[in-house]
């Protein structure tokens, strides 16, 4: 890229190019994302699973810091 801006390469073409760099670079996740997005099942799934991942966490501790404050169930 220094050399093409050296020989006087335009902001035109500069954007072109990073659009074209980044959308090469985005193919795979932009396929992943459409594959996921095609399986709506699978994502309610994923989502109620870390759902109960995270309740199991956070559910005590919360309990802690109610206790720890003095509003304690």
């Amino acid at each position: 890229m220094r050399a093409k801006f050296a020989r006087g390469i335009s902001w035109g073409a500069v954007k072109e190019e990073l659009f074209l760099l980044m959308d090469a670079k985005l193919s795979g996740p932009r396929e992943e994302y459409r594959r996921l997005m095609n399986d709506r099942g699978y994502l309610t799934k994923l989502l109620q699973e870390g759902g109960e991942r995270a309740r199991a966490k956070s559910v005590p501790f919360m309990q802690q810091i109610r206790k720890a404050v003095g509003i304690d169930e």
